[in-house]
């Protein structure tokens, strides 16, 4: 997603019209923090395992 909105904006700020660019700018800080948290949501230690005394001990 990240790639497809930077392709698709880098259009828009090779141009020189300074609106197109600002409006670019700020769809990319807008979709860029959702990527990062969809990316980084499921990261985290693994969920523990009960310990059960029959098998161990």
């Amino acid at each position: 997603m990240l790639m497809a909105s930077w392709s698709l904006g880098l259009n828009v700020i090779r141009q020189k019209d300074e609106s197109n660019i600002i409006l670019a700018t700020a769809a990319f800080f807008l979709i860029a923090p959702w990527i990062l948290i969809s990316m980084f949501a499921g990261l985290g230690p693994p969920p523990e395992t009960p310990f059960r005394m029959d098998k161990y001990g």
